[in-house]
Formats: structure tokens, C-alpha cells, sequence
């Protein structure tokens, strides 16, 4: 019998010509090409999602009749890990819809579990949790199923290993999964771990760490404020200690991976949260142990100025050159304002000095517009000023530099606004 129409459909994905052909003869399933790849093998090879899950639902029908050790792995040709390696692109292309053969695969090694906690969706983030209730757009409701429907998966996997009856399943099977997971912040898969393994939170890395030294590693927010609500190893979490005698704070002062460094915009920035983690995690530690040296001599200020070196350099740049950028507007601002407040529009009374537009509302407004502007304007030149003469110490990029930064930004806009309106009332009457 020839495979050959079958395998191509699979090669191109069409789902609805392979149903035919199945239909009319089931044992087109199993027949290889020359190359002993059978159709599942070709449509796994070539990632056709909704012909994949059709051809294991067909299999899955074939093998249930048969004595129960049977199981898809049988049928896979051999070398090929088809049913993990299908689970496990599945999920990383966020395609949730395998389900029929979860029992089957899921639990074959600690793959899958992985994989769903290298990928899970991250959800809605603030300002969309936010609009979401009132303004529902179709990405966001795109996000909000792929989320409800990785929790599902996750569920089903976990329940299928703690079906497990061997000793150490728990182990085998979420120390890799938890550990990538509070790496990823992936906090949905940590949460899901420990409610049905608490002992979970103790598993290690080959490095030695547990699941909050690796968020205070990786910047994990989510992941850490889950752990230090537990509170149970609070008591740890102040002493502990790697191979190297580093704490908490030696390794919440290293610099974190780029791509979390990155979540804000901004090399200032970026540094005001990595001293908000430093802060946060003296609250955890014990005051002794901002003093305590490791084995190559590092305090963790020590630690944390050496890695943060570049970082402080550039921040530094960034603010000044923010800050006579926006300084420079903020001083032509000032200037036209200015003339604008002692050369009013229409002139004044040659014999009394009063402006002309005195009694009119409109004028009123500008005189008021054009007051805000100036003051607000003269703020900003300040607070911009303040920053370029700073000493730009680490420290006051917590709170003093992005403060002034924050009031000289609001205020220049509040100046170009103002200015805005007088500048069209003034046009207006002249026309």
C-alpha cells in the first residue's frame, strides 16, 4: 500500500484531506515512507499544529483497545521522542490544545513542566489590567486565554505527577521547572509547585542557590514578594550563605541579566530599581550582614559598586544629557514668556500706561497663562540646573535625581501648555 498522498498531506498541513484518507483506511497511520517517517512523524517535523493533534487523537483510538502499558511513545518511530518533543514545542508556541495526550506524555521526564515554565504567558500588565475591565482590545483578550489556558496545563501536568507513586517524584520532576520559573518570574508556576510540593522552595540549582537567592539573581519581583509572603524561611533567608560566603546582599548587588535591566527605560532608571532591590533586600537580612565579607574579601557595597561601575557612568550621561536638553527649552521658555509679560499684545494707553485689552476676559486669561508659564518655566530651569551641578553619588539616583527630574519634566510641560495658549490668544489679536 502506498504512503505517499498521506505523508504529503501531512508535509502541507492539510488536515481535512488527511481525515479522508484515514477515514477510508485507518492503516495509513503506520505505513512509513521510504524513509521509515510515518505521517505523524512528517507533520511533527513540519509543526501543522491542528493536523498533529488530529493524527494523535487517530492513534490514541488505535492504541486504546490494546493492553494498558501501551502507550503513544509506541508507535513513534525510532530515535524520535515524538510525544515530549511534540508536548514541549507545543507549549512553547503557546498552543494549549494537546490535551488528549497529556496522560500519556506529560509525565515522561520533566520536560514539558520545563517548558511551561520557560514560556508561560506573562499576562496583562498594569496599564492594561487597568483598561481591560472597560475597553477590552483583542491582544489583550488574546493574552487573558493563552493565561487561563497555560494555568489549565499546568494544573493537568502537575496533577499528573503527583499521581506518581514513586519516592522521589517531586524532586525528579519540579526541581528544574521551579528553579527556571523563579528565574523567568514566572510566578503562577512557582505558586502552583509549592501549594503541592512546599518543600519545593529548598531545591537547588547546580550552583547551590535556592528559589529566592535565584529571584534576587534574575530580579524576579514577583516570584520574591511571593516567597518572603510565605515567611516560613524567613529566618534563613537572613543568614544564608553560597559556597563563596555571599548573602543576600552580595548577590542582589550584582549586576542582573540584560534583558531584566532592561524592563526600564533608561540607564538612570535602570539603576534607581536595582538600588530599590538592594534596599528591599536589607529588610530581609540582618544588619550584620551589610558588613559581612565573603571569600575574596567584598563587602556588598564593595560588590555592588564593582558591578555597577559602567552602569553609574552611564546613568550619570543620561541624566546630564536629559538635563541640558531639556534645561536649554526650559531657558527659551523663560525668555519669550518674559517678553511676552512686558510687551503685553495690543500695546497700552499712551497717557495712563494700562494695556488696551485691560477690561477683557480673554486678556485676563493671558495674563494668567502666561504667569503659570513662567513660573513654572523658571522652575524647571532650576530643577535641571540642580541636576547638572549634582554630585551624582549612586545613592542619590534612588531618590534625589529622579525626583528633580521628575518635578523639572512635569513643569516644563506645564510651561510649554501655558505658553501654548498665550501664544495663539496673541496670534488671535493680531489677526
Amino acid at each position: 500500500m502506498e504512503a505517499l498522498p498521506i505523508t504529503l498531506k501531512q508535509i502541507v498541513g492539510n488536515t481535512e484531506a488527511a481525515t479522508l484518507l484515514i477515514k477510508n483506511d485507518r492503516r495509513l497511520l503506520e505505513i512509513p515512507d521510504h524513509k521509515g517517517e510515518t505521517p505523524l512523524d512528517k507533520a511533527y517535523q513540519n509543526m501543522h499544529l491542528d493536523t498533529i493533534d488530529f493524527l494523535l487523537k487517530a492513534v490514541y483510538d488505535d492504541i486504546k483497545p490494546k493492553k494498558q502499558s501501551s502507550t503513544l511513545e509506541d508507535y513513534v518511530s525510532p530515535g524520535v521522542k515524538l510525544g515530549v518533543n511534540l508536548l514541549v514545542n507545543a507549549v512553547s508556541a503557546k498552543k494549549y490544545v494537546f490535551r488528549i495526550c497529556l496522560q500519556s506524555f506529560a509525565v515522561e521526564n520533566d520536560n514539558v513542566l520545563l517548558a511551561i515554565a520557560k514560556t508561560f504567558p506573562m499576562g496583562l500588565d498594569y496599564w492594561e489590567t487597568l483598561i481591560y475591565p472597560i475597553l477590552p482590545i483583542k491582544h489583550m483578550e488574546k493574552k487573558m486565554k493563552e493565561q487561563k489556558a497555560a494555568k489549565e496545563v499546568l494544573k493537568m501536568v502537575c496533577y499528573e505527577i503527583d499521581k506518581l507513586e514513586f519516592p522521589d517524584a517531586h524532586p525528579r520532576y519540579y526541581t528544574r521547572p521551579i528553579l527556571e520559573a523563579a528565574c523567568q518570574d514566572i510566578y503562577e508556576v512557582v505558586d502552583e509547585i509549592l501549594m503541592r510540593s512546599p518543600e519545593a522552595v529548598r531545591y537547588k540549582d547546580e550552583s547551590g542557590y535556592d528559589v529566592i537567592q535565584l529571584a534576587v539573581i534574575h530580579r524576579s519581583e514577583n516570584v520574591y514578594n511571593l516567597i518572603y509572603t510565605i515567611g516560613e524561611r524567613k529566618s534563613v533567608y537572613r543568614m544564608i550563605e553560597d559556597s563563596s560566603k555571599n548573602n543576600m546582599l552580595h548577590l542582589v548587588g550584582r549586576l542582573p541579566p540584560l534583558q531584566k535591566l532592561r524592563h526600564r527605560t533608561g540607564p538612570a532608571l535602570q539603576l534607581q530599581r536595582e538600588l530599590h532591590w538592594r534596599q528591599e533586600v536589607e529588610k530581609l537580612v540582618f544588619p550584620s550582614c551589610t558588613t559581612k565579607e565573603n571569600i575574596f574579601k567584598e563587602t556588598p557595597d564593595k560588590v555592588f559598586r564593582r558591578e555597577h561601575e559602567n552602569l553609574v557612568k552611564e546613568a550619570e550621561k543620561w541624566m546630564k544629557a536629559v538635563a541640558e536638553s531639556c534645561g536649554i527649552t526650559a531657558a527659551l521658555i523663560t525668555t519669550i514668556v518674559f517678553a511676552a509679560a512686558i510687551t503685553v499684545p495690543g500695546g497700552s494707553n499712551q497717557e495712563t500706561g494700562i494695556p488696551v485689552f485691560t477690561k477683557e476676559i480673554a486678556f485676563t486669561i493671558f495674563a494668567i497663562t502666561d504667569a503659570i508659564s513662567l513660573f513654572a518655566s523658571s522652575t524647571a530651569l532650576l530643577m535641571f540646573l540642580s541636576i547638572l551641578t549634582g554630585s551624582f553619588d549612586e545613592r542619590d539616583f534612588l531618590f534625589t535625581l529622579p525626583r528633580l527630574l521628575m518635578i523639572g519634566l512635569c513643569t516644563l510641560m506645564l510651561s510649554t501648555t501655558a505658553i501654548t495658549m498665550v501664544y495663539f490668544w496673541t496670534m488671535d489679536k493680531e489677526c
